[in-house]
Parts: structure tokens; C-alpha cells; sequence
């Protein structure tokens, strides 16, 4: 992993300077949106050679109230207790190790080039390893063949804390989640850069003052055959200026980390993530203005394409179709096209002890586009 202050130099640091002055603000109007002008989106040259990409994108989903954790009532000892008992009960009701097979069963048929992962947690009790997605999730998909798939991680949102009631029980709490990329064998990663936004949400978090991570984790890979990808995976907080001021921050370093690695022959992009906002909304229509874009829209998909949201996924009664938001993306730059988008793992399952199951509260969301960046 290189961390991003590794680039922050010459135009970078600038620009670093000027991400930090802009996110010391306020509210919603202290990033104003400005077109970019360092080398201008990545574009389809017709008459280039064509390069397939599959790429897919799932917020795995915690399955728990995370605000629970997060924003839990500081008042008493007892109350703060029983929210975390909640919280364990939880987990192991969302059934973790049958929801992770289910998304691993999935990619390994798709055989995507990449899978970009948010809310990949890991959660321990007193030391004992209650559930980790992303362990699971590599278990299984070696079991399935895809050994030779790469995962790339960074952990977001640390909790180490020990909650105990006055004169009673204690629990030692360890928590965390975060970003992840799968990539697989098609590829060789260059860079894997980690860039955690300056706009971010401060809170209470069981007794001491913390801030809610978001991050962006950039990869750049290259393929056997010369092709350069440029790939970034991100989830965008919930509140809109706060998303909206995030996005401004990921055009800004992406676009200048391209101009910085000059790549040559140029990198197709590609964005994918859990950005909280409905097609036409803030982030949304930022990363639009900033030449990023919608593989949904570019492949003629008419239908609604809700990615989101399960209230309770042990439930058989509910579906995207009724939640009905489509907020995780597979964006790009430098396609020609678009082949196909559609979104999986979108309806209950079974599980082999006959219980009803969803994977997660989010769709996969599987985009094939075909970029035209090199002679």
C-alpha cells in the first residue's frame, strides 16, 4: 500500500493545501464545485484498440444497526451495555458466514475483473473473532477456485473500547470496517493508494471524540496485453453536503495523481462504490460534471435499477423493488461503450438449515464496458 502523502509534492501539495483549506468549513457551500482542467476526462478515441472490462461493485452491508456503535447513548454504563449486547446479537443473527458464501458462489461465476467491497467489517468479543468479511470471504473464494484473485484492504472506523456496567460484566469491543478491491490474475497492481477525505462526520463514540471515517482506495493496474486501468472504490456519506464535499475531494486527487503518473499509453477509469446518492443528486451529478460516467445509463438500461435498500434481511417480505434506490455505481472514463449492466444477488435465499436469507442490503451492481484508450 502507498499512502497518498507519498505523491503530495510539486502540483500535488498544492493541491493537498488547497483540499485542506476548502474542507475547514462548515457547511454544504464550502466546496464549490470548479471543472477540472489538469488533463480533462479520459475519452473514447474511436478507432483504438478495444479492451473488455468486467467490474462489479457490493457494499457488503454490516447486517447491525452500526449506529448503534457509533452513536451510542454516552449517559449511562447500563444502557451503553445492553446497545452492545444488541449489537452482537445482531451479527450473529444476519447469519455473516452464509452471507459471505452466497456473494463468494456469485463472483465466482461472474469471473469479474474487479469487485469493488465496502463495509467489510471485522468484529471481536473479548478477543474472539465474532465475524471478519474479508477473511471469510478470500477462505471462500479459494475453496472456489479464484486463489489467484488478489484483495487489497484498508481498515476504516477503528473501536478497541471496553464497556462493563458498574460493578458487572464487561465487554472488550474491537471493530472496524472498510474498503476493499478484488482484482483478479488479468492484472498486476502498480499502486494501491489509500486517500481519507478531509469532509468528515465528528461524533461521540463511547466516551471519547472521534470522526467517521470516508475514504477513496485507488489502484492502478496494468494487464499483460498493455492495458492500463485506473480504479477507485469509495462510500460516500449519508448526509449530502458532506458526500457532495467528498466527491469534490475524489476528483480532485484522482485527476491529479493521473496528470502527476503520467501513464502512457493512457488508463481507462473506472469508479465503483457505494455513493449514497440517487442518479441526478449531488455526488452524483458531480462526478457527472467531472466526465465520470454511468455505465447504467451508457448501456441503455431502462429499467429503475435499485441497488438498495433491505430493512431486515431475514426477511422474505421485502425487496429492492419496494426500497427502490439505485445507489451504487459502476462509473467510467475512456469507454466506447457499454455492453450490459445489471445488478445481482437481489432477492432471498435459503440457507441449508432452511433459513430465509438476503446477502446483504445492497445489489451487486455488474457493469461489461468496453474502453478505447490505446493505439
Amino acid at each position: 500500500m502507498i499512502d497518498f502523502a507519498h505523491y503530495r509534492s510539486g502540483k500535488a501539495l498544492s493541491l493537498a493545501a488547497t483540499l485542506f483549506l476548502l474542507s475547514c468549513g462548515n457547511g454544504p457551500s464550502d466546496v464549490p464545485w470548479r471543472p477540472q482542467t489538469l488533463s480533462g476526462p479520459q475519452t473514447c478515441v474511436e478507432g483504438s484498440r478495444p479492451d473488455t472490462v468486467l467490474a462489479a461493485s457490493l457494499n457488503l452491508s454490516i447486517g447491525f444497526r452500526v449506529e448503534d456503535l457509533l452513536f451510542i447513548d454516552q449517559g449511562s454504563d447500563s444502557v451503553v451495555y445492553r446497545r452492545v449486547e444488541g449489537i452482537y446479537a445482531d451479527a450473529a443473527r444476519s447469519l455473516p458466514r452464509e452471507r459471505i458464501r452466497r456473494i463468494a458462489v456469485e463472483i465466482a461465476a461472474l469471473r469479474p475483473d474487479l469487485v469493488g467491497l465496502q463495509e467489510c467489517l471485522h468484529l471481536e468479543r473479548d478477543g474472539k473473532i465474532v465475524m471478519d468479511m474479508l477473511d471469510t470471504l478470500r477462505h471462500d473464494l479459494d475453496s472456489l477456485g479464484l486463489a489467484d484473485y488478489s484483495l487489497h484492504r484498508h481498515a476504516l472506523n477503528p473501536v478497541d473500547v471496553v464497556v462493563g456496567r458498574p460493578g458487572g460484566d464487561s465487554i472488550h469491543v474491537v471493530f472496524h470496517e472498510g474498503l476493499a478491491t478484488l482484482v483478479s490474475p488479468r492484472w498486476t497492481v502498480r499502486r494501491d493508494v489509500i486517500l481519507p477525505f478531509k469532509s468528515v462526520l465528528s461524533i461521540e463514540l463511547i466516551g471519547r471524540r472521534a470522526t467517521s471515517e470516508r475514504a477513496a482506495q485507488g489502484l492502478l493496474l496494468s494487464a499483460a496485453d498493455g492495458f492500463h486501468l485506473e480504479s477507485w472504490n469509495t462510500h460516500l456519506e449519508v448526509l449530502p453536503f458532506q458526500r457532495k464535499n467528498q466527491a469534490t475531494e475524489l476528483v480532485l486527487v484522482a485527476d491529479s495523481l493521473r496528470s502527476e503518473l503520467a501513464i502512457d499509453p493512457p488508463a481507462g477509469r473506472v469508479l465503483l462504490g457505494d455513493l449514497n446518492s440517487a442518479p441526478g443528486l449531488d455526488a452524483d451529478s458531480l462526478l457527472t460534471q467531472a466526465g465520470w460516467k454511468d455505465s447504467w445509463t451508457d448501456a441503455g438500461n431502462r429499467s429503475r435499477g435499485p441497488t438498495c435498500c433491505v430493512s431486515n434481511n431475514r426477511s422474505a417480505t421485502g425487496s429492492y423493488e419496494t426500497s427502490g434506490r439505485r445507489i451504487d455505481y459502476v462509473r467510467h472514463q475512456g469507454a466506447c461503450r457499454v455492453d450490459s449492466t445489471s445488478v445481482r444477488l437481489d432477492s432471498w435465499f435459503l440457507t441449508g438449515s432452511g433459513d430465509t436469507l438476503w446477502t446483504s442490503d445492497h445489489g451487486l451492481v455488474l457493469a461489461r464496458m468496453i474502453y478505447g484508450v490505446r493505439p
